[in-house]
């Protein structure tokens, strides 16, 4: 089973904020509309609230399509001018934020749960572009014991590719369904997995109601009992 760690393992904003926090640091210091179009933008995504979203509407419709807050805050930063350059590094102060914020961060709803009522010789690995914070927060909420790995995804298509290509070569070969993939994002989470025929189970926290999981949810523990299931009947993953 691989895991997302935003969004699966750990769905707290902190990271969202900090992100949108550090990219206005980013702005020109006389910048004050960019600067509160994107913490009111980001504000206005995970609040639900459409008043606090930008009045561009091409801005506005790209805000309605993402899937999650570094997602959305990530348009806003393009929407305010800032290079690629720039958001990777606001990107990465609000990882060394999250990490450091790691002792605020409880375990996902439903988390504990799935992982306590796994077979015992599955296999579970948190998965992050960036490892920044990510020992820190499975430690934090008390599952590093539970986690066989923290693996490094190379980012993309082709990287999720080549790490779903590598999880199945070792632990499940010839059968790729049963490696579980969990993201909150379809396109690149688990459209890759789904193409090599992984099962896969979406968060889908904001409703968007992207492609085509195994099982869909707002929250983790809507598919808990359903992946339970799964494991106790299709065989178990070890890598």
């Amino acid at each position: 089973m691989l895991l997302a760690v935003d969004g699966v393992v750990q769905v707290s904003d902190l990271a969202v904020q900090s992100f949108a926090r550090h990219a206005t640091d980013q702005l020109p210091p006389t910048a004050d509309d960019a600067t509160r179009a994107l913490i009111g933008g980001m504000r206005g995504f995970l609040e639900g609230r459409p008043d606090l979203l930008p009045s561009d509407p091409a801005v506005r419709q790209a805000m309605g399509d993402a899937e999650d807050g570094d997602q959305a805050v990530e348009i806003l930063c393009r929407a305010a001018g800032l290079t690629p350059r720039q958001i990777g590094a606001a990107r990465r102060a609000a990882r060394v934020d999250l990490a450091n914020s790691a002792w605020a961060i409880e375990a996902a709803p439903g988390l504990t749960e799935l992982i306590a009522g796994l077979p015992a010789d599955s296999y579970v690995a948190v998965v992050a572009h960036d490892l920044t914070g990510v020992a820190e927060i499975v430690d934090s909420i008390g599952l590093t014991a539970d986690i066989d790995d923290v693996l490094g995804d190379p980012g993309g298509s082709e990287g999720r590719e080549q790490l779903v290509d590598q999880v199945i070569a070792a632990g499940v070969g010839s059968a790729p369904d049963r490696l579980l993939v969990v993201g909150s994002r379809w396109d690149p989470d688990l459209a890759v997995p789904h193409a090599a025929g992984c099962t896969t189970a979406l968060v889908d926290r904001f409703g968007r109601g992207r492609g085509t999981p195994t099982w869909r949810g707002a929250q983790l523990a809507d598919m808990v009992g359903d992946i339970l299931r799964w494991a106790a009947t299709s065989g178990t993953v070890r890598a």
